[in-house]
């Protein structure tokens, strides 16, 4: 299974495409150029692939913050 530090890497390479490091617990996704519907897709698949769940319509539309992905790993691992 991948680690947090692991997918937080795939999440800002792969998925949003932004440096290493910019994005913490904190980041508000809107705030990040590549953050729209692909991103939400890629994001579900990469859930799906390294931790076996996948989101809600309404879960993915409710994240806000890079920390709320976090916690449904937390929750669901």
């Amino acid at each position: 299974m991948m680690t947090i530090e692991e997918f937080k890497e795939l999440f800002e390479a792969d998925i949003v495409m932004v440096s290493k490091g910019e994005v913490n617990d904190e980041t508000v996704l809107q705030d990040l150029l590549d953050w729209d519907s692909l991103a939400y897709i890629a994001l579900d698949a990469a859930l799906d692939e390294h931790f076996g769940f996948t989101l809600t319509t309404d879960e993915l539309l409710g994240l806000k913050t890079f920390g709320d992905i976090l916690q449904y790993i937390k929750k669901r691992v």
